[in-house]
């Protein structure tokens, strides 16, 4: 690829290289950083709304042709890739020994297994399964002179030195490229099911409360608002028939016991919601849709985290907050996710923005902005006041990253 192919990230247009190897990606790096600009590291490029605009012309390396097997010694099960794999094709890579990696994201098929950790991907089934971070063993990083770096290892017990890998989930690439990565592995269950549910609105913390003290062990619990149903139900293939509010719940395991997950759950939600538990005829299919929920939808996107048991209290405040909205509630997370179409000509986004995260601050939470227009995009917007962990944030990137090569920017911490 020429010099001259660009990349737009948050309407900025960036230089765009294809290295074929680590040793290229390496070489690359030194050689943008001895030309004096930035390196701003991509992989399939669908999170790229994240975070803030670039502030530095640079070069943004790709790691897409990054996307070998390293090592897969499957009854470790464990194995060690390279991240400019897809999660779509790990999963291929996977599938022949019936194993899986449980993360979730939208389009598996363009997401990268670096993207997923940079930006801390996650979907409906961590409530089951946990995050990223719960999978990573090893990672290799590419510093600012284009030396690997390496953390972790390829076994499961491993407690030799600090998890600095650790710190390059979620941090938006401004640590260093992310190319090489081992994680830990889960068997492929037997059978999988999902269930949705009507809820009223006076039912909603009824039925979230329940299902966090019930007798079945679910993997998902969701709850939905009427404009996330309406997508749901169109990427599922279904017809739920009514609008308002939906849970949803998600089991798998051995086929016995999903059977009989799904008959308790509908027992037990009998005398709690009006309406009859539907069980989705394709669950797979289901899962992919509640997975496409995590976006983007909305010209504002809007992510928000509480204590689980105010998730359903915050979800239903989020409801309707502007037009074209949808609310996906990770009820046992704590976690919501929120996006519409704000009308700001009464009120400022900003101050749009402020009053819910101040909603989120009283129930001991936070909220970023995940989506909005380039243009409105300041870091107190996205990411709310100062707080006293970004010192130590900022210091970290000081020590890991002092010329702030690596996305300079794009996160609050290049100070």
């Amino acid at each position: 690829m020429s010099d001259q192919e660009k990349v737009e990230i948050q309407g900025h247009g960036v230089a765009l290289k294809h290295p074929a190897s680590q040793e290229e990606y390496a070489q690359a790096i030194q050689e943008v950083a001895q030309a004096g600009q930035a390196v701003y590291p991509l992989g399939g490029g669908t999170r790229q709304y994240l975070g803030l605009p670039p502030v530095k012309a640079g070069v943004a390396l790709c790691t897409r042709k990054l996307d070998r097997v390293i090592d897969y010694p499957a009854r470790d099960m464990t194995v060690t890739v390279e991240l400019g794999m897809t999660l779509a094709k790990l999963r291929e890579v996977l599938a022949s020994e019936n194993q899986d990696l449980p993360i979730d994201c939208p389009n598996p098929g363009q997401s990268t297994l670096g993207g997923l950790l940079a930006t801390n991907s996650s979907g409906s089934r961590r409530h089951g399964y946990g995050t990223a971070r719960d999978y990573l063993l090893g990672l290799t990083v590419i510093d600012d002179h284009g030396r690997p770096t390496k953390s972790g290892g390829r076994v499961v017990k491993n407690v030799a030195g600090y998890d600095m890998g650790k710190l390059h989930i979620g941090a938006l690439g401004t640590l260093g490229p992310l190319v090489q990565g081992t994680f830990k592995l889960k068997p492929k269950p037997e059978a999988t099911a999902l269930c949705v549910v009507p809820v009223a609105e006076d039912q909603v913390d009824a039925f979230a409360n329940h299902l966090n003290r019930g007798q079945t062990r679910p993997i998902v619990i969701d709850l939905l608002s009427a404009g996330a149903a309406r997508l749901f139900a169109n990427h599922a293939g279904i017809s739920l028939g009514r609008e308002g509010w939906w849970g949803v719940v998600g089991f798998d395991g051995a086929e016995k016991a999903a059977r009989w997950q799904v008959s308790t759950l509908k027992d037990e939600l009998r005398s709690l919601v009006s309406g009859d538990v539907i069980e989705v005829p394709n669950a797979h299919k289901g899962f992919d849709a509640l997975n496409a929920l995590g976006g983007p939808h909305g010209q504002v996107g809007l992510r928000a985290g509480v204590l689980p048991g105010e998730t359903a209290l915050l979800a239903k405040a989020l409801d309707n907050w502007a037009p074209q909205s949808g609310v996906v509630a990770h009820l046992g997370a704590g976690v919501v996710h929120a996006w519409g179409d704000p009308e700001t000509a009464r009120e400022p986004l900003l101050a749009q923005v402020e009053r819910i995260r101040h909603m989120a601050q009283a129930k001991c939470g936070w909220l970023v902005v995940t989506r909005s227009g380039p243009a409105a995009r300041d870091s107190r917007m996205v990411f709310g006041p100062n707080r006293p962990d970004m010192g130590l944030m900022a210091e970290i990137k000081r020590q890991l990253d002092p010329g702030c090569l690596f996305n300079p920017g794009r996160f609050l911490t290049d100070l």
